[in-house]
């Protein structure tokens, strides 16, 4: 585990943390202790709630930021046996683990993601269940929703093109990357988020262009399922002559 993050067991629970915010305890993972402290305020809606939480009422802190709380959830059938449970291989092989390690180590490489600030791992005997608190990058939307607004440039599309091109350079294997995980400011500076799953690759080469392809089918899906979706093959044209800046 990198130098700057500790990880200290407590019971059946593993509370890994950064030295910025103090007293994180396994509360700051049930979004009802936030909720008394009226401290939620905002919440994202896709496949699982996500709620947008003011660290400072816990912490203590006044420049603390505002922490993004995601619980971990399976897909697919097996869902149904256990919605929010997994196999126990070892710490290092839980996915808020991995999330946290990766996201900490590419924030030391200067990369465009957000900062971890918590994660709980919980063990149920053989099982076990885990939490990610990361800070909100403030003033940008998912591009998803700017482009159910309005049609990007030319500069905003090479931006996203630009991003890509970076996380790849610096072999992230971004499992899931499509225009949901893209976010981007008023100025169009982007930033790529939701790195559940995803990790350092250098064994090939062959999953960049794979990724790149699913961020294609994410947008041609979009155009599909939205009346008001602007894009075409133009925009994608756009984002590769970012890429390949």
């Amino acid at each position: 585990m990198t130098k700057n993050i500790n990880c200290v067991k407590k019971g059946n629970d593993y509370l890994i943390t950064t030295a910025n915010i103090q007293g994180v305890n396994r509360n700051w993972f049930n979004p009802l202790y936030w909720q008394d402290k009226d401290a939620i305020v905002g919440h994202s809606q896709g496949r699982h709630t996500t709620y947008f939480i003011e660290l400072s009422k816990a912490c203590g802190q006044h420049d603390a930021p505002i922490g993004v709380l995601r619980h971990y959830y399976r897909g697919g059938m097996v869902a149904k046996l256990s919605k929010n449970k997994f196999v126990y291989r070892g710490l290092e092989s839980t996915r808020a683990y991995r999330e946290f390690n990766l996201l900490n180590d590419m924030i030391a490489l200067g990369l465009p993601v957000p900062k971890p600030v918590a994660a709980i791992i919980t063990k149920h005997g053989l099982l076990y269940s885990n939490s990610i608190i990361i800070e909100r990058i403030d003033d940008c939307q998912d591009a998803f929703h700017i482009l159910t607004e309005r049609r990007m440039t030319e500069m905003e599309w090479q931006s996203i093109g630009k991003l890509v091109k970076l996380i790849h350079r610096h072999n992230v294997h971004h499992t899931d990357m499509n225009i949901h995980n893209i976010l981007m400011d008023e100025n169009g500076k982007c930033w790529m988020i939701d790195f559940d799953k995803c990790a350092f690759n250098s064994t090939s080469q062959s999953w960049q262009a794979e990724t790149l392809a699913r961020l294609k089918r994410s947008l041609e899906k979009e155009l599909r399922l939205n009346t008001r979706f602007h894009y075409d093959e133009e925009c994608w044209t756009w984002l590769m002559a970012g890429y390949e800046l």
